[in-house]
């Protein structure tokens, strides 16, 4: 069975592989930018680096999974995003990756230099990012309940929760597989501290 799963999941990627492959041939007059990282942190880094490249003439976001897609339009109008035929499943974005790096005509971006890891984060730390991005925010309609619990004391939690095995490091070794401990740990939040 497990043997079995393993060979569906090949078949998946190099059909994925494929679909990748038509998709950035069909718009290969257009110079498309797109990062080799899919974690919904490392989209928003990568659109605020590359932010004035692909607002060049010509330069377009391409976008092979929807969460890289749904960042994209709070940076990008939608003229200037591209789309795969389909979008790549989040339980497969590692394996994906991983096989990626062997083909030539993927050619993602990176959103560090050299070695160090965090310098790409470390770049944003500026005046221009925060800008841009309470610009991009300013344009946006935001919900008046929105507006009116942020001025509330709250507390928000982020969680990644792919599956419930604890033993189990794909598609995410930093998610949550336990969320009952989840539960307990906003339950004494909101009952001791009084927040919403």
């Amino acid at each position: 069975m497990r043997s079995f799963l393993i060979f569906l999941k090949r078949i998946y990627i190099y059909f994925f592989s494929f679909n990748l492959f038509l998709s950035l041939n069909r718009n290969k007059k257009k110079n498309l930018i797109y990062p080799e990282r899919l974690g919904y942190g490392d989209h928003i880094v990568f659109c605020l680096i590359f932010y004035d490249q692909i607002k060049k003439k010509n330069n377009y976001l391409f976008c092979y999974d929807e969460m890289g897609y749904n960042v994209g339009k709070f940076f990008f109008p939608k003229e200037k995003i591209v789309k795969s035929f389909f979008f790549l499943k989040d339980s497969y974005k590692i394996l994906f990756l991983n096989v990626l790096k062997n083909y030539k005509f993927f050619k993602a971006r990176s959103i560090n230099k050299g070695n160090d890891k965090f310098l790409g984060y470390q770049q944003l730390a500026n005046l221009y990012s925060k800008k841009l991005v309470l610009k991009k925010l300013n344009k946006k309609k935001i919900q008046k309940k929105i507006i009116n619990f942020s001025k509330k004391k709250y507390l928000t939690f982020y969680l990644k929760h792919f599956h419930s095995d604890k033993n189990r490091l794909i598609p995410s070794l930093r998610q949550t597989s336990d969320l009952k401990k989840v539960f307990k740990i906003i339950k004494y939040v909101v009952i001791n501290k009084k927040t919403n």
